[in-house]
Formats: C-alpha cells, sequence, structure tokens
C-alpha cells in the first residue's frame, strides 16, 4: 500500500498527495525490484509495463537486469527490452553488470566465465543509476532467492539495496 500511495509523487515536486521532492520520496516509492518463482513468467513484461507506467506519468526511468545468463549472439533480449522501455540511456555495465553467457543458474554460468558476481559490483550500478533516474525498475534473474554466488542469492541482492519486491507468478 506504501508503495501504491507514493508512487504518484514527482522528483520535482509537483506530484501527489503531499507534494514530496527529490530524496524527500521514500525510496521505496521510487525504486522496485521484480522477481518471480521460475524463470520465464514474464518478470521483463512486467518491469517493462511499470517502466512505461512511470514515465507516462512523467518520471524519467530506467530499468536495471543486475545479472542475465543466456545471452545469444552477445545480446540478452530481456536487457534490450529493459532498455527500449527506459527513457534515460546509462552504460550496458551499469544496466547490466554480470552479462553471462550460459543459460544455467547464475552462479553456475559465473563460475564457468571464471567470475564470482559480487553484491558490491551490482550496489555500485544501482547507485550509479539511481543518481541519473527518478524510477529505477530492478528485474531479477530466474527464480527468487537463485543463487548468485556461494554466499548471496537474489533475496540478499534485494534486502542489500533495500527494494520492494514485485513477485511475478
Amino acid at each position: 500500500a506504501t508503495i501504491a500511495h507514493q508512487h504518484h509523487e514527482k522528483y520535482d515536486g509537483t506530484g501527489y498527495p503531499h507534494g514530496l521532492k527529490g530524496e524527500r520520496i521514500p525510496l521505496h516509492g521510487r525504486i522496485i525490484a521484480v522477481a518471480s518463482g521460475k524463470g520465464g513468467v514474464g518478470k521483463t513484461t512486467v518491469s517493462c509495463a511499470l517502466l512505461h507506467g512511470f514515465a507516462r506519468q512523467g518520471n524519467t526511468v530506467i530499468g536495471m537486469k543486475p545479472v542475465a545468463a543466456g545471452g545469444a549472439n552477445g545480446v540478452w533480449q530481456d536487457v534490450v527490452h529493459l532498455r527500449q522501455a527506459s527513457n534515460i540511456i546509462a552504460p550496458p555495465s551499469l544496466v547490466n553488470p554480470y552479462a553471462l553467457t550460459a543459460p544455467v543458474a547464475p552462479h553456475i554460468a559465473a563460475a564457468q566465465q571464471g567470475i564470482r558476481i559480487e553484491l558490491p559490483v551490482i550496489r555500485q550500478a544501482f547507485d550509479a543509476l539511481r543518481a541519473q533516474a527518478e524510477v529505477v525498475i530492478v528485474e531479477g534473474v530466474g527464480g527468487f532467492l537463485v543463487p548468485l554466488n556461494d554466499v548471496h542469492d537474489t533475496g540478499d541482492l534485494a534486502q542489500q539495496l533495500a527494494l520492494p519486491v514485485i513477485l511475478v507468478v
């Protein structure tokens, strides 16, 4: 209810119901994480719809896919769709810090590529995007609580970024 109540606030202070401005708008009113119980259930569709909706309200918006697995020929379709639905342009390294080739769980794909997914790297990209846009929609990878490394999963990521989560089922 809090998210729904505050998403009409605008960064420039012209929104309603309270006319909050900038950083006075609670973070959960400006940024949302979209997750699912499993892969392939429509997270990207919901994320893009949210981006379009917030943009129609006059907000600057950007989608983020911190981890994407299963890119074909160097293209990750979820990332492409999020970038198309955004009205802010940011470097791919911020929108998608971890682009993994294999279409498997992210911690496995990362290990196959000889890398480790690190939450501070994602946090740094997230903070940079948050500084550029009034609304940031963060789309998860696979199902909710999928491992990112040997210690953290996507739930830990949402918690570390202090994001409210919309679960798509």
